[in-house]
C-alpha cells in the first residue's frame, strides 16, 4: 500500500460518534521535519482550514490540537489514541521547584506538563496562510513539526481533535523565558518579545533563537493565574526573563545574634538562653549553614541553574577610647545611632566604630556548594577573634581613603 493511501482519513466506522460543533473537526495528523529538505513547511504547524465551514477558520485565528479521547471514539484501538511513552523530560523552573517543595508535582496544577498526574496535552498555534505547494496535497489535514509532536506525545497518523478557539480566552498574562551563558540587554529582550513571540503561541520547553545569537527556552506560561502548556502571546503579554547563569553576591551580616542560640518559641536571643519551652542548642549561624544555604544551592541544582557565587561577611565593631567594646547589635538603640554615620568619625564620649568585610569565596560555581559551606564554617571559627583583636588608633587620620 502506498504512502498516499495510508494518509487518507480513517473509515467512517472508526470515527467518533459524538456530534461535532462547527468549530471542531477530527483530523488525521501528519508529522513533518522543518529542517528537512524537502519539507512540507518550515513552520511548526500547518492546518488545512478549508475543511472547516466557511468563515469559521481563517489565517490569524487560534487552533487547539489534542489527541482524541477514548471516550469519544468508536472502534479506534487504544494504540491509535494513546499518548506516547511520556513527554520529553522538561527542565524545571524556579516555580516548579517551589511546587515540588509544597508537595505538588510539576503537573500537579491544571495545565502542567509531566508530573505524576496525567494531564491532557493541548497544543495551540496560529493558523497561517497555506502555500501553493501545501494546497496541492489533497490529503493534507493537519501537520505538526516532529519536535512538537514528540514533546506533546502525538504520533503520526493519529486522529486528533482540532478546535478553533477564542484568542481572548487563551491569552497569556505572563511567559517565562530562560537563558544562560550570555548577556542580554533590555533592548534585546524587547526585540525578542516583539519580533519572535508576539502573535504566536509559545509552549513549554520551546527553544528560541533570535538573530542567530541569542538563545533561550520557554518556561512557565500563565493564563489568568493558571499554569498552562501553551497560550497566545499578545502585545499585552508580559515576558519574564530569567538567567540560569547569573553572578550572585551574598552579603551575610555577622551581628551579635549570629552567635546566640535560637529558640522555637521566639525567645529573646540576646539573653543567650531559650525562653519558655523553646528548644536551644543551635546558634543562628548554624541555621544559615545547615538550612538556608544548602537548600538554596540544592534548588539551583534542581532547576539546572549554574550561577557564580561570591560570599562576603560583614559586621560593625564599636570602640571606646580605641578598644573594641563589641559587635553592633542590629536591633538595639546603638544601631539607630550608628546607621548612616561614615566610618572613623567620632560620635562623642570617645566612641567610634569600624566596619569589617571579609570575602570568603569569590566567583565560585554554585555546583561546588559543599566547598563553599566548608569555607564558611572555617571562617566563622576565627571571624570574631580576628575582628576583636583589631584596635582603633586614638587619633585616626582625618581623611579616609575609600
Amino acid at each position: 500500500m502506498s504512502t498516499t493511501t495510508n494518509l487518507h482519513p480513517p473509515s467512517s466506522h472508526a470515527l467518533p460518534q459524538t456530534p461535532l460543533t462547527p468549530t471542531t473537526r477530527h483530523m488525521v495528523l501528519w508529522i513533518h521535519d522543518p529542517d528537512g529538505s524537502p519539507t512540507l513547511s518550515k513552520r511548526e504547524a500547518v492546518l488545512n482550514y478549508d475543511l472547516f465551514p466557511p468563515h469559521v477558520a481563517r489565517p490569524g485565528d487560534i487552533a487547539e490540537v489534542k489527541l482524541m479521547s477514548s471516550s469519544s471514539t468508536g472502534n479506534v484501538s487504544d494504540d491509535s489514541i494513546a499518548v506516547g511513552g511520556g513527554a520529553m523530560e522538561r527542565k524545571k523552573s524556579y516555580t516548579n521547584s517551589m511546587m515540588e517543595e509544597e508537595g505538588t508535582g510539576v503537573g500537579g496544577r491544571a495545565g502542567g506538563v509531566g508530573g505524576s498526574t496525567k494531564v491532557e496535552k493541548k497544543f495551540l498555534f496560529v493558523i497561517r496562510e497555506l502555500e501553493p505547494e501545501q494546497r496541492a496535497k489533497p490529503n493534507l489535514q493537519i501537520s505538526l513539526a516532529r519536535h512538537v509532536a514528540d514533546l506533546f506525545g502525538f504520533h503520526s497518523r493519529a486522529t486528533v481533535t482540532v478546535t478553533i478557539i477564542d484568542k481572548n480566552l487563551h491569552e497569556a498574562s505572563h511567559v517565562e523565558i530562560y537563558f544562560r551563558d550570555q548577556y542580554i540587554s533590555r533592548s534585546d529582550m524587547w526585540r525578542m518579545a516583539t519580533t519572535l513571540l508576539t502573535d504566536t503561541c509559545p509552549y513549554n520547553s520551546q527553544k528560541l533563537l533570535f538573530i542567530s545569537s541569542i538563545r533561550g527556552s520557554v518556561g512557565n506560561i500563565w493564563v489568568r493565574g493558571r499554569k498552562v502548556q501553551s497560550a497566545y502571546f499578545s502585545p499585552r503579554t508580559v515576558p519574564i526573563f530569567r538567567s540560569e547563569s547569573a553572578r550572585y553576591v551574598l552579603f551575610i551580616q555577622m551581628s551579635r545574634e549570629m552567635w546566640h542560640f535560637d529558640t522555637d518559641d521566639g525567645g529573646d536571643g540576646d539573653q543567650g538562653e531559650g525562653g519558655g519551652g523553646g528548644v536551644g542548642g543551635e546558634i543562628v549561624f548554624n541555621k544559615l549553614i545547615n538550612g538556608f544555604l544548602p537548600e538554596l544551592f540544592k534548588r539551583w541544582k534542581r532547576i539546572n541553574a549554574h550561577h557564580l557565587v561570591s560570599i562576603v561577611l560583614f559586621t560593625r565593631v564599636v570602640y571606646e577610647h580605641g578598644e573594641p567594646v563589641g559587635i553592633l547589635n542590629r536591633d538595639g538603640k546603638e544601631s539607630e545611632e550608628f546607621l548612616g554615620t561614615p566610618g572613623g568619625i567620632s560620635i562623642g564620649e570617645g566612641r567610634r566604630y569600624r566596619d569589617f568585610y571579609r570575602v570568603v569565596v569569590s566567583s565560585m560555581a554554585s555546583s561546588d556548594w559543599t566547598i563553599i559551606l566548608h569555607r564558611l564554617k572555617k571562617e566563622f571559627s576565627v571571624f570574631l577573634r580576628d575582628i576583636l583583636l583589631s584596635t582603633l588608633a586614638s587619633d585616626p587620620p582625618t581623611q579616609i581613603c575609600s
